[in-house]
Formats: structure tokens, C-alpha cells, sequence
């Protein structure tokens, strides 16, 4: 399989393997049925890859391609014979594809560590305990983590914020809850479900590396550790929330896209 190779290519070199883009093209075929001795099958008929049998002869083939953002490749990873292909399957088949390369470069990893910069920026505004904001962030990419910084690596040009492993595991548990909980019900979990879970899944590991100055806070008004983790999950849950509407909107758009196109057009001036 495609992506097992490419699965191998990553280990042996994660910088020129470790980042790529999905791109997907539908390309006319020739109507053509012939029998496939290795499969004992008729081929030429719309194939989606489910097992279904079909009567119609394919007329397009819809491919998905992987290109590598550093060095000079790409690799097709799955091919679909279709006939005019609605919008809705091709992104049941985009969604697919994005959950294997997930599964193979860890795409939602690099997304998230990126993000998990942009918390930290917001976060820093707010914070003024010296000690809480030095372990948000971290002074260089570490090296054992290279495959989940690749993206932030390739986009920072010296400022953008590099947070420390201990923000980045919290929006990682943040992020499994926000997602678990939006394929069960249709709306988005509120924050304060949100951090109880994270909460309990960290439990008393000391996440953020404070060491001796939790000893120093506990007892206190404000405990650091308990309002360093509410403050970075709050902010994380309000950019989520957002990215949710406006999937949701895409989502009730999608019969005005002429429109849309329209207002493009006369923007830009032509």
C-alpha cells in the first residue's frame, strides 16, 4: 500500500516525508468494459470502493495525491472510477482520505501544535505571573517531537510563539473531547464540560513543569496550575467554537456558491 511506503520514507527521513498536501483531480476516461482475469471480474463499471456492484460504465476517475511540501514528489494514494460525481461523495471521499493521512503523517498533530502557538500568544497578553508564562513556551522545537513541529518549523520565520509540550498535551485532550463530543450530539460541548474532562485526564501530573511554584500557590487565593490549565483550555475552546460555525455555515452555503463566485468577481473588479 501507498501510504505504508510512505509510512517507511517518514521514519527514515520525517523532514522531507513529514509535511505534505492532498490534492484531488477528476480526469475523463474512455467508456470501456473489459474482464480482469486477476479479480475474475468485469472492470470499467463505477467502482467506489465499497464492494457494490454497479451497472454504470465509468466515465471519470477521481484521484487523490499526496505532494510533499519539502522535496520534489508525490504519490498517488487512492483512485475512484465514477460518473458525474456530486459534491456531497466527493467530500465523503475527501473526509476518508484526511482520517488515512491522519493516520499517516499525523496532519491533525502539526495542525494542533501550530495552534497551540497562537493559545499561547493569546494567553501571554492576559498572563503576569513570570514563572506560569515561561511554561507555556519553549526556546527551540525539540528534536524528539520533530514529526508533530514540522508545520510550525516550516511556517515560522522567527515569531511565532513554540509551545512547550505540556500546552500542547492539554490541547491534545481538549481537542479529542471537542471531537468525540461533536459526533454524538449536534452541538459543540460547552468549556466547563470540556475542562472537567481534561481535568480529570491530567489529574495531578504537574503538565506545565511548575515544579515547586504549584507548592507555592496552592493554598493561596488563585492556584497557578488549575488557572494555567482553565485559561488554556477556555482560549483553545473559543477558537474551536469558531472553526465549528464556520464549518456549520460553509455547510448551509452550499447551494450559493454562483453567488459567492459573483461577488468575487465584482470585488476583484473585472
Amino acid at each position: 500500500m501507498m501510504l505504508d511506503m510512505l509510512e517507511r520514507r517518514c521514519q527514515g527521513d520525517p523532514t522531507k516525508y513529514g509535511c505534505v498536501s492532498l490534492m484531488l483531480d477528476a480526469m475523463s476516461i474512455k467508456k470501456h468494459v473489459q474482464y480482469n482475469p486477476h479479480t475474475e471480474s468485469m472492470s470499467g463499471f463505477v467502482d467506489m470502493g465499497d464492494g457494490n456492484n454497479e451497472n454504470d460504465v465509468a466515465s471519470e476517475a477521481l484521484v487523490f495525491m499526496v505532494v510533499g511540501l519539502q522535496g520534489h514528489w508525490k504519490a498517488p494514494i487512492a483512485y475512484f472510477l465514477t460518473r458525474s460525481l456530486s459534491p456531497e461523495p466527493q467530500g465523503v471521499l475527501l473526509s476518508q482520505a484526511l482520517e488515512e493521512l491522519h493516520a499517516f503523517g499525523g496532519l491533525v498533530e502539526n495542525a494542533l501544535v501550530y495552534i497551540a502557538g497562537f493559545v499561547v500568544r493569546q494567553i501571554l497578553r492576559k498572563l503576569s505571573c513570570a514563572v506560569c508564562r515561561w511554561s507555556l513556551v519553549r526556546d527551540a522545537v525539540p528534536s524528539s517531537f520533530d514529526k508533530n513541529f514540522h508545520l510550525l518549523t516550516l511556517k515560522n520565520n522567527g515569531g511565532l510563539v513554540i509551545p512547550s509540550l505540556g500546552t500542547v498535551k492539554v490541547l491534545r485532550a481538549a481537542e479529542r473531547v471537542i471531537r468525540q463530543a461533536s459526533t454524538m450530539q449536534a452541538e459543540a460541548p460547552k468549556v466547563s464540560t470540556v475542562l472537567h474532562i481534561v481535568r480529570g485526564e491530567i489529574g495531578t501530573e504537574d503538565v506545565f513543569l511548575l515544579g515547586e511554584h504549584i507548592e507555592e500557590t496552592q493554598f493561596g487565593i488563585d492556584n497557578h496550575h488549575s488557572d494555567l490549565l482553565s485559561l488554556v483550555v477556555s482560549v483553545f475552546h473559543k477558537i474551536r467554537l469558531h472553526h465549528i460555525a464556520k464549518l456549520a455555515s460553509l455547510e448551509l452555503q452550499k447551494g450559493s456558491t454562483r453567488k459567492k463566485l459573483c461577488k468575487t468577481v465584482l470585488f476583484q473588479g473585472f
